[in-house]
């Protein structure tokens, strides 16, 4: 049992460590959660939703919760879903 509560605060502060950037690109608006990258030089993992079904940013949300790649994580919302402007 203290393993497993162990791996649940370490999800809890890796969540805590990351942030969410709203950014302007051609005059519109859309965020994106962004994680730290745990070893820094390595490329960072963009988290695209698919597209066509509604989906956001917070599809990927279990997944940054856990990563342990090292590499940062961007899951943008794309124009028009979520909170992104269309």
């Amino acid at each position: 049992m203290a393993g497993l509560r162990l791996v649940a605060v370490a999800a809890v502060a890796d969540a805590l460590s990351s942030k969410l950037v709203t950014r302007t690109y051609r005059g519109e608006t859309y965020e994106s959660r962004v994680d730290a990258a745990s070893r820094p030089g390595l490329p960072p993992l963009v988290l695209i939703p698919p597209v066509g079904v509604g989906i956001d940013r917070r599809f990927f949300g279990r997944l940054q919760d856990c990563w342990q790649g090292g590499a940062a994580t961007h899951a943008p919302d794309l124009l028009g879903i979520g909170s992104a402007t269309p």
